[in-house]
């Protein structure tokens, strides 16, 4: 995920009931097993678990 900090993505998270989502995010950064970064689906900022992503695909660079 390193690789994709200063982008936006698609991706593919399992949250910790298993229900499975699909969302855009802008990438913030990546530390201690932890994304954080802006999900323009939900229109907040938000901290998945690494862990716990299951794809992801480049959209593009974030302005």
């Amino acid at each position: 995920m390193e690789k994709y900090v200063g982008h936006i993505v698609d991706m593919i998270y399992q949250d910790r009931k298993g229900n499975i989502t699909k969302s855009q995010i802008s990438v913030h950064s990546v530390r201690c097993g932890k994304v954080k970064g802006f999900d323009t689906t939900n229109q907040s900022f938000r901290v998945f678990d690494l862990d716990r992503i299951l794809a992801v695909q480049y959209v593009s660079l974030y302005a």
